[in-house]
């Protein structure tokens, strides 16, 4: 137990194992005594930075974090091959965001949440599309669903729940927002492994109906996983537009032809 006198003590990065596995000193208040897997060499290289224009390393800014976050986030960040900047306020991250027009906004969940909300609001309704355009993952400790739908709502692209559980899910999140983005928000969350959270994000999608929705499901039709082509086909059955049955149409013909 840490004494109550003496103060607590932050170490530079996080302790890398002999297994590839990230351990948490103890001494940070927030973190405690936890493990956090990582990817060792020669895993997936879903947990690898994608590669962007300008052949540089995606940038990615991360806002609110706490300080065992800020460390967390930069060391996994940049041990996957992002540049990652992280800001403590509102107005820091929305001078970085428009100075460097970053390939990834990481919202780290604040309490009260309308930080979240009203920063995410507030980058979707800029001027500069090249600004409102940009990709935004949030990020919880907790799992909160109603955090998850009032974040999309807002026009996050997706969330990473229970962040300290899995490093792998959240550099898998954070590699499909900095590369090829899914439009409109949040169809990218249809992706994550998460059901909770791709469940949600299928909820709002088709409450809101935004435009280009049946040809952003259309092209996840095309993932290798069954799971997520049946998850997308029961969305465009649902939607039962002319456009939607086209869709389905054409996909349904080449996967016949392909068995023949």
């Amino acid at each position: 137990m840490i004494s109550k006198h003496r103060r607590p003590i932050y170490r530079q990065e996080p302790g890398l194992g002999g297994d590839g596995s990230l351990h948490i000193s103890g001494w940070e208040p927030s973190i405690k005594h936890t493990q956090i897997n990582l990817p060792n060499k020669g895993q997936s290289t879903s947990v690898v930075a994608p590669r962007v224009d300008g052949h540089r390393m995606p940038l990615v800014v991360m806002t609110h974090a706490d300080h065992d976050t800020r460390i967390l986030a930069r060391y996994l960040g940049t041990r996957s091959g992002y540049d990652v900047r992280t800001v403590r306020d509102d107005e820091d991250s929305w001078s970085i965001i428009r100075a460097l027009e970053p390939n990834l906004i990481v919202v780290y969940a604040t309490h009260p949440h309308s930080y979240d909300i009203d920063l995410i609001q507030r980058i979707r309704g800029f001027a500069d599309p090249i600004i409102a355009r940009i990709s935004i993952v949030v990020m919880n400790v907790e799992d909160d669903g109603k955090h998850i739908e009032e974040t999309f709502r807002a026009g996050a692209d997706d969330y990473v729940a229970r962040l300290y559980e899995d490093a792998n899910r959240m550099l898998s999140v954070w590699g499909r927002a900095a590369g090829k983005i899914r439009r409109p928000s949040p169809l990218s969350a249809l992706l994550n492994q998460d059901e909770e959270i791709w469940q949600i994000a299928l909820k709002v999608l088709l409450e809101q109906r935004p435009p280009g929705l049946a040809a952003g499901l259309a092209d996840l039709l095309w993932q290798p996983t069954i799971e997520v082509q049946e998850r997308v086909r029961w969305a465009l059955q649902r939607i039962g537009t002319a456009e939607a049955q086209a869709f389905l149409r054409a996909f349904d013909g080449y996967k016949n032809r392909d068995c023949a």
